[in-house]
């Protein structure tokens, strides 16, 4: 995947390299951001892309269509993460407000998490137990713990 200042998103086969379909009309602004979401457990898979309009949007890998509404984020985001909690996969956006916010992976619903940071990082440890690392703009690196009980 790829997106450009006119805000198409390309793809191409990751094997033949060959284009995949035309590029999509993707945002109203350059786009800034592209991630793979990982496996959902219907097999489909998605990614996501974010824009200068502080949108989000998640897309089928193999059609290249939107999935659900755009998801406005209110900030510019600076990055993007996954990480699952509970066996839930969650995108996380870190922006210039220092706020890094949570949707649901697969349904795009938001998830009540909000804690401080302009870049995230997640990892999900061998017990289940995910801890978010993120930096804040004043060069700090907070870590949380989520998991089963733990907010």
């Amino acid at each position: 995947m790829a997106g450009d200042d006119a805000g198409r998103l390309w793809r191409w086969d990751p094997v033949t390299g060959h284009p995949l379909g035309e590029p999509t009309a993707g945002h109203a602004s350059k786009v800034c951001i592209i991630k793979a979401l990982p496996p959902l457990a219907t097999g489909r898979s998605l990614f996501v892309s974010t824009d200068q309009e502080r949108i989000l949007q998640r897309w089928d890998t193999e059609t290249g269509t939107p999935v659900g509404p755009p998801m406005e984020t209110g900030t510019y985001v600076f990055a993007l993460a996954t990480a699952r909690v509970d066996g839930t996969d969650l995108l996380l956006a870190a922006g210039a407000d220092e706020m890094v916010r949570a949707w649901d992976a697969e349904t795009g619903e938001p998830i009540g998490l909000s804690v401080n940071g302009v870049a995230v990082s997640g990892l999900t440890q061998r017990d289940g137990t995910t801890l978010l690392a993120t930096s804040t703009a004043r060069g700090e690196i907070l870590v949380y713990e989520c998991g089963i009980g733990v907010e």
